[in-house]
C-alpha cells in the first residue's frame, strides 16, 4: 500500500501487507483494511490508519471460507463475515473497527 501526495504523486508512506487479497477503505474508522489468508487456514485482517498507513490492529479469524459483507451505507465501522464451511456454517464474525473489538455469534438453531 502507498500513500501518495496529489498532484505530484510523491510517496508519503508505504505499508507492506503480505498475502492480502482484499483491500477496503472504512470511512467511519478512517482505516484501510486488508484481508488475506494465513498459512494456518485462517483469515488475517490488518487495520491501517488511512492518513499514515501505520498498522493499528490485527485480527485473526479461525475461518478459511466465508462471505464478506461491507458497505458504507449499512456497515460503516464494521467488517462482517459469515462462515461458509463446517463447523462455522452460518456463524457471524463482526470486527468493530472503531472500538477494535471482534465479536462472534453462533448461527440460529435449526429447531
Amino acid at each position: 500500500l502507498a500513500l501518495v501526495e496529489y498532484p505530484t504523486m510523491r510517496s508519503i508512506s508505504v505499508a507492506v501487507s503480505d498475502m492480502s487479497v482484499v483491500v477496503l477503505f472504512d470511512r467511519k474508522s478512517a482505516s484501510v483494511v486488508t484481508v488475506g489468508y494465513t498459512g494456518g487456514n485462517s483469515l488475517m485482517l490488518q487495520q491501517y490508519d488511512a492518513r499514515s498507513l501505520k498498522l493499528k490492529y490485527r485480527y485473526r479469524l479461525q475461518l478459511s471460507v466465508g462471505w464478506l459483507f461491507q458497505s458504507p451505507e449499512n456497515s460503516d465501522g464494521y467488517i462482517i463475515f459469515i462462515g461458509a464451511e463446517e463447523p462455522f456454517v452460518g456463524m457471524t464474525f463482526i470486527v468493530d473497527l472503531v472500538a477494535s473489538e471482534l465479536y462472534e455469534q453462533d448461527p440460529p438453531s435449526s429447531s
